[in-house]
């Protein structure tokens, strides 16, 4: 290779419709690859990068996205139970997927055999053997992910001294954007919603689950009971709580609002509890979120 090179930066411009580059030389001759990225780390960190070194007839990619770089700490439950922790990264950006080393704590041995029976077993059911655990993670910003495809720890019993990994996909798009593309992560519940605990997350779905008859298998007509449900954030001022909401086939919507009554038990009215649907999350934030900050402010 050439000892004076040419470097281009490609940046990826990216927005909810368009996706287009623009390239342009920074600087000739000599200059690591490291010392480009931190380079343009500094100078324009919210902007997904490639690093070209590019000679008359030959390309050669160097680093991938530089967000790829970024890792967000994150504390794994199973249950209400911390497990250990993880620093993720995205490993698939077009499927939503993020994952990083975990870290178990003196609890994780409680569910690793159950871990190891869901690896071994070759049932079509093996998944609901993960399902007891009910995995969740809460990044160090407080925002609990919410993966469409699930969470999952590579554990393997034959091999006791590799890595443990978490990895959570099918995150939505905008948890991706706004967790681990902004720099920094970019705060999207404010006054007076907040996010919640893991304790609170828990007591909201089963709360839930109880209210519509989906924790006895003998499900109400309520709309809610066709839907997975995970709690995301809570009102302060009036006690309703977010959720994602995803129904098998249907992409009608994927947040509700819901008012829980605290009956303990299924509610025989399916028009309770009240429940207020939106088609993904800006409609959220654009038609609840934002009046309920004005109305707070005032």
């Amino acid at each position: 290779m050439p000892e004076r090179m040419r470097w281009v930066y490609r940046i990826a411009l990216f927005t909810s419709t368009t996706r287009s580059s623009i390239d342009f030389p920074l600087c000739s001759g000599s200059v690591s690859s490291r010392r480009a990225v931190e380079f343009f780390w500094s100078s324009a960190p919210s902007l997904a990068l490639n690093l070209v070194i590019r000679l008359p007839t030959i390309k050669w990619k160097l680093v991938p996205l530089v967000h790829q770089l970024r890792k967000m700490k994150a504390r794994i439950y199973s249950h209400s139970k911390l497990i250990g922790i993880s620093e993720l990264q995205i490993t698939d950006e077009t499927m939503g997927v993020v994952s990083g080393v975990f870290i178990p704590n003196e609890n994780y041995h409680d569910i690793r055999p159950k871990l190891w029976e869901f690896h071994h077993s070759i049932s079509e059911d093996k998944f609901s053997i993960l399902n007891q655990l009910r995995l969740n993670a809460q990044l160090e910003n407080h925002v609990f992910l919410n993966p469409l495809g699930g969470c999952m720890l590579y554990d393997l019993e034959e091999l006791p001294k590799e890595d443990l990994l978490f990895e959570a996909a099918g995150n939505y798009r905008h948890s991706i954007e706004d967790n681990f593309l902004s720099i920094p992560p970019r705060e999207r519940i404010l006054d007076p919603w907040e996010s919640i605990s893991i304790d609170q997350k828990i007591a909201f779905e089963d709360e839930l689950h109880k209210e519509v008859g989906t924790d006895i298998q003998k499900p109400n007509k309520h709309k809610l009971s066709e839907f997975k449900f995970s709690a995301l954030a809570t009102n302060g001022g009036n006690d309703d709580v977010l959720f994602s909401v995803n129904k098998k086939g249907v992409d009608e919507y994927d947040y509700a609002v819901v008012h829980l009554t605290w009956k303990g038990g299924l509610e025989e009215n399916d028009t309770f509890p009240q429940a207020e649907f939106f088609t993904d999350f800006n409609h959220f934030l654009n038609d609840r979120l934002q009046p309920d900050i004005l109305d707070w402010d005032n």
